[in-house]
């Protein structure tokens, strides 16, 4: 069993998410076992337990204690410990306030396993989305792990900047896709060693356009498209595909639009080797207010020194 709420007693409170076996707890076990309603109280005989049971079912102070098993769909999730301090004269659990308390148990149960299935979808989608990342990496062996690095930065930098929870997540499902497009890129020009020439460079041009329509056609995934389809803005509008500029770029695009290029500088890649830190801080901050938003250069920069090893 686990507490999901402080369980006080005259030993001190065990707080949230104290945990014991069931050996310990016989008539919660009990309770496990029939999936029904149990009221614990000295007074009644046919109820009647001992101080130490009572201890047991809930706390040391409770003159009386009614156990109510949280049952969905046939399977029980829990129970719900009420204790009852008041004197055994006013007869705290009756048969209707128990009856009332089975309908409250219902309902959160239903809510308990509700939210339990969210966050399994949830973590579905999330794996699905990762998969589905990896196996656009996996087109160039030079860019293992890169939306994943991408994704990780860009989350850093928007919690730097204080944006809300909801917006973190949208940065860190759009950078595990953001390159999702390239899945119309072949590998000739993913993986040419030399420059690319005109017409190559029109191929790659078009993968934040690819990429935006491929998660357009799902629903959870369409407040990604502008993040996907504008990463590769620059900030003085000379970028693609749309040639935005400025705060018209929206912001969570411009933050993964220096985490992708941060972390593209620091790789190795068909065409080059890997830049050092330094080389590359110093090639984002030529770029500031002319490719990339100054400011997010800044506070990626300020937290990459952070965590720099001083030498």
């Amino acid at each position: 069993l686990r507490a999901a709420s402080p369980i006080r007693s005259k030993g001190g409170e065990f707080g949230f998410d104290f945990r014991f076996p069931l050996t310990m707890a016989p008539w919660h076990k009990k309770v496990v076992e029939i999936c029904k309603p149990i009221v614990l109280r000295q007074d009644v005989p046919e109820l009647a337990v001992s101080v130490e049971e009572l201890k047991l079912a809930l706390t040391e102070e409770v003159k009386s204690a009614a156990l109510i098993p949280l049952i969905v769909g046939g399977k029980i999730l829990g129970v719900i410990s009420l204790g009852e301090e008041r004197s055994w004269e006013r007869s705290p659990f009756t048969k209707e306030k128990v009856d009332l308390c089975q309908s409250i148990a219902a309902q959160a149960a239903v809510a308990i396993e509700n939210a339990r299935m969210y966050e399994e979808l949830q973590q579905s989608f999330t794996q699905t989305i990762a998969a589905l990342a990896a196996a656009v990496d996996a087109k160039d062996p030079y860019t293992g792990g890169h939306s994943q690095r991408t994704t990780e930065l860009a989350v850093t930098i928007a919690l730097e900047l204080g944006l809300s929870e909801e917006e973190i997540e949208l940065i860190r499902y759009a950078g595990l896709l953001h390159d999702v497009g390239k899945i119309g890129v072949s590998e000739k020009i993913l993986l040419k060693p030399g420059q690319l020439n005109a017409t190559e460079r029109e191929v790659i041009y078009r993968h934040p356009s690819i990429g935006a329509n491929i998660v357009e056609r799902v629903a959870s995934l369409k407040k990604l498209v502008p993040i996907i389809l504008h990463h590769h803005e620059h900030y003085n509008g000379q970028g693609y595909p749309d040639g935005l500029k400025g705060e018209d770029i929206p912001l969570k695009a411009r933050i993964l639009s220096v985490a992708d290029a941060y972390e593209a500088m620091t790789s190795d890649r068909a065409y080059r080797k890997a830049l050092t830190v330094e080389q590359a801080l110093v090639t984002l901050k030529e770029g500031a207010n002319k490719q990339w938003d100054g400011k997010i250069v800044e506070v990626l920069s300020r937290i990459i020194l952070q965590k720099k090893p001083q030498a």
